[in-house]
């Protein structure tokens, strides 16, 4: 019938593809030329993730020292609970924290000298383990689950 071409148009939604030809042969479609398909969203940042980018070396020096160590008063009026002893548990807590951890600077190196003291190889400070902490800080705080804070 004559509406079935009509029809067919529509069912891709709100997908429009428009040509103009003003000598510059400009073809605009919504954003985007692949078919009217939504591309994957990014893949959004956790504090999961953030762990899982870190060397094996790292996670486990991590995971003894979440699992040898007790409570761990963090700073912010935050302590991380003894019953903590890996990350996943810890990315747990830090994911059900109401308001995102918030460590300054000084707090911060004291953690990740926690971390590295637990690699008995590392006598002084390893400059690529040192730069994979710094990216896990940077990762935790665009995970939402870290803030840094400054003090005056």
């Amino acid at each position: 019938g004559s509406g079935s071409y009509g029809d067919k148009s529509r069912s891709d939604g709100d997908f429009r593809f428009i040509c103009i030809n003003n000598n510059n042969n400009t073809v605009i479609g919504d954003g985007d030329d692949n078919g009217g398909v939504t591309p994957p969203p990014p893949p959004e940042v956790t504090c999961q993730g953030c762990f899982d980018e870190l060397s094996l070396v790292l996670q486990g020096a991590i995971n003894t020292f979440l699992n040898s160590t007790g409570a761990i008063p963090v700073g912010g009026g935050v302590t991380i609970p003894a019953d903590v002893d890996n990350i996943v548990e810890l990315c747990l807590f830090l994911n059900g924290l109401e308001d995102p951890l918030a460590l300054t600077e000084r707090q911060i190196q004291a953690l990740i000298a926690a971390f590295l003291s637990q690699i008995p190889t590392v006598a002084p400070v390893d400059p690529i383990l040192l730069a994979e902490l710094e990216a896990l800080i940077d990762c935790l705080v665009e995970a939402g689950v870290l803030v840094i804070v400054t003090v005056d």
